[in-house]
């Protein structure tokens, strides 16, 4: 057997022993408090007790009896802790059983198996010994890099495999399994180690481009709702890399990479928010203001007044320490004369849409006295042929009749009619032409303050 494998048994059989040992003390300190406290109260309060001592000076040892039972209980108990293996708890003891496949208890035994075996199984048990010893040194010097973790699990998968290798007609076969479940647990361990290393290196790069992505994105973005996905795909980035596993070899770097990138994140979203926001709502004003003016060529007065007001919101919205700040301080003067000027318009639409009305009603009236026109030059009223005559017929009777009552009645009702005339002029804002049947112009009236 080889000072290798030699020194790997007597470790084992260092740790059985170890292991009795402290099973023994353990039922050692139990039996003693089981056994022990009836056994001296019985010798220390019966008389007859000195009559159980063998030899025929006993009673020089009386005083002395206390200290002598206490030293034999005791060495009983301990040898028979060491000799039977006992394992002692409230409901009693038992035989201990032995762990699975650590059939051997000593190095000596070991060593006689061992020297029974084959040479191709002694082979195969320091094969697997010396690729465990070497996972075990890249262990001490892991630094936590993807290749250090291979390399364990190739030589730990090294080890399982010679010892399964081992036929179970071979004296170490019960020695190789029990390695082997060492190994398992050990490679079962790893795996789950280099699974985290994988997923921090993954989760480490996949961060970073995000974050680059994101922080160019930001310092490109045109309008607010661009900005803010940027911001918050960094945002994301930067609760990946809070994620990674302290374990990792990667995760200082991380650490350190989530510290820079969190001030960079609130840099950007402080300094570029106020900025995208003022270009985004200049542009929206220059928008609106396209709007109005469209609409006030096509007389449409009321969306042109809206687009005015919201061009005039949006440059008012922009903040006076932006570099646009100068260009909305010399639209907004300018928008609002456009706003004035198509109030007005839409305030005269108003009217002579009101003035339309009071026409309709005069000229449909019963009479039916006229007929009308309206629009941005100005009102035109024709008088109709048969209400021409009726007045002139009045009039006629009136003067043939020299009735003082009836020409009153008749110049009241033309003093009305002008009145009529004047208020329309004026509610329109437009001037007032009055017509005859026949096209002769009878009248003008201009609209008054």
């Amino acid at each position: 057997m080889t000072q290798f494998a030699t020194d790997s048994l007597n470790l084992k059989a260092l740790a059985q022993k170890n292991a009795t040992k402290k099973t023994a003390w353990q039922v050692y300190w139990f039996k003693l408090g089981q056994i022990w406290p009836p056994l001296f109260l019985a010798w220390y309060f019966d008389p007859d007790w000195e009559r159980f001592w063998l030899w025929e000076n006993a009673g020089a040892f009386w005083p002395n009896r206390r200290l002598i039972t206490l030293i034999a209980a005791n060495g009983l108990l301990l040898m028979a802790g060491i000799g039977g293996g006992l394992t002692c708890g409230f409901m009693g003891c038992q035989v201990a059983k032995s762990p699975p496949f650590q059939t051997v208890n000593n190095t000596e035994d070991l060593q006689r198996l061992f020297a029974q075996a084959t040479p191709k199984e002694q082979a195969l048990i320091q094969r697997a010994q010396l690729a465990a010893a070497q996972a075990a040194q890249l262990a001490q010097k892991a630094d936590g890099t993807q290749t250090n973790w291979l390399q364990r699990e190739d030589f730990l998968q090294q080890a399982i495999a010679a010892l399964l290798e081992i036929p179970s007609s071979s004296f170490l076969y019960p020695f190789a399994q029990d390695q082997k479940y060492v190994y398992q647990q050990q490679l079962t361990a790893l795996a789950t180690n280099l699974d985290q290393e994988q997923t921090g290196q993954n989760t480490l790069t996949e961060a970073i481009a995000i974050i680059e992505r994101s922080k160019l994105t930001s310092q490109q973005a045109k309008t607010p709702r661009d900005l803010k996905i940027a911001l918050d795909q960094w945002r994301g980035a930067l609760t990946q890399l809070q994620q990674i596993p302290r374990q990792t070899s990667v995760y200082t770097i991380a650490q350190q990479r989530l510290k820079l990138s969190q001030t960079e994140w609130q840099t950007v979203k402080t300094n570029q928010t106020p900025l995208i926001q003022a270009d985004y709502d200049y542009r929206s004003a220059l928008k609106f203001a396209q709007i109005a003016e469209t609409a006030m060529k096509q007389s449409q007065w009321e969306t042109s007044v809206k687009a005015w007001q919201q061009a005039i919101a949006s440059l008012e919205k922009i903040p006076a320490n932006s570099n646009l700040a100068p260009q909305a301080q010399y639209l907004t003067p300018h928008y609002h004369n456009a706003l004035q000027q198509g109030q007005q318009y839409l305030d005269r639409v108003a009217q002579q849409k009101q003035v339309q009305a009071n026409l309709q009603k005069l000229c449909q009236s019963t009479a039916k006295p006229c007929q009308f026109t309206i629009n941005n030059q100005g009102i035109v009223i024709k008088l109709s042929q048969g209400y021409l005559q009726d007045l002139w017929d009045a009039a006629l009777e009136s003067e043939m009749e020299d009735n003082p009552q009836k020409k009153a009645q008749l110049l009241n009702h033309l003093a009305r009619l002008e009145e009529s005339f004047q208020r329309l002029s004026n509610q329109g804002g437009l001037p007032l032409k009055v017509f005859h049947a026949q096209g002769n112009l009878l009248a003008t009236y201009q609209p008054q303050p």
